[in-house]
């Protein structure tokens, strides 16, 4: 191996470990007390060293908001293919979403600017291109859904929406403490939820 090549290869490395402790001090302490200096602490490097790698506190925060969603559509991606209906899929995408989040909640935080990792508000022309394509990767199976259905999905964003903020909000009320459930059963009542969310979507639409 070149000396270029190591030298990529040990940045790349650096980088990772400064996410990595980021993440272990988000799942122990909250967003809001991560810092720069208690990274470097962390990893035993200089803060001015972690500004060669990210200008602040929320570009780091952007990297990793990047890194959940890859994450999460890595996890996502064999529920598509192991499905054999779209309606399957889109219940069992959200009990996979619904256990990611519990397994990691610093990165749901991060990922839905909540708990000191708040990055502004987003439109079309500011989300990031990792949020975007885990976005299109469940709007493909909605509108799969449509096509298994003989029906044409209206308003394909706004459907998109309607599915996610169900999931997304039953997540983040389950974080916050506020139902009463055991992991396993909020689990189903997410997957519940869909299925009616599904169902009503085919009465208005025949």
């Amino acid at each position: 191996m070149g000396l270029k090549e190591r030298r990529e290869r040990e940045r790349l490395a650096l980088r990772s470990a400064i996410l990595t402790a980021a993440r272990k001090l988000a799942a122990e302490q909250g967003w809001t007390a991560v810092s720069i200096r208690k990274i470097a602490e962390q990893i035993e490097y200089s803060p001015p060293m972690i500004y060669e790698y990210f200008a602040d506190k929320d570009s780091l925060l952007w990297a990793l908001n990047d890194v959940g969603y890859h994450e999460l559509q890595a996890r996502l991606q064999p529920v598509i293919d192991a499905a054999q209906t779209a309606e399957t899929a889109l219940r069992e995408m959200s009990g996979e979403y619904w256990d990611y989040a519990h397994q990691h909640p610093e990165m749901f935080r991060v990922m839905n600017g909540l708990d000191g990792a708040y990055l502004g508000p987003l439109d079309k022309d500011n989300k990031p291109a990792a949020m975007l394509s885990a976005m299109a990767q469940v709007l493909a199976v909605i509108e799969r859904w449509g096509v298994e259905n003989r029906m044409t999905v209206r308003d394909p964003e706004g459907t998109f929406l309607s599915y996610w903020c169900a999931v997304n909000g039953m997540v983040t009320t389950s974080l916050a403490g506020r139902i009463p459930l055991d992991k396993g059963h909020g689990r189903a009542l997410v997957q519940d939820t869909v299925t009616a969310l599904l169902t009503g979507w085919k009465v208005m639409w025949t």
